[in-house]
């Protein structure tokens, strides 16, 4: 099955988590789709980051 997914490099991505070896992986993955990705490294920063740049989407890790 073939999906185009050209339209998501104009979405400006928000991914945050706190697991550095997830962080790197999906990161890696995202780039493929999203021309623009911002990337938190906590709750926090993320809602900084947010509020800063206004992205399309947020990803968020949202467990304890």
């Amino acid at each position: 099955m073939n999906i185009n997914t050209e339209w998501l490099k104009d979405i400006k991505l928000l991914y945050v988590e706190d697991n550095t070896d997830v962080r790197e992986s999906t990161v890696e993955i995202l780039e493929y789709y999203f021309a623009n990705i911002t990337v938190a490294v906590d709750g926090v920063a993320g809602l900084e980051l947010y509020n800063k740049s206004r992205t399309d989407p947020c990803y968020a890790n949202c467990t304890r």
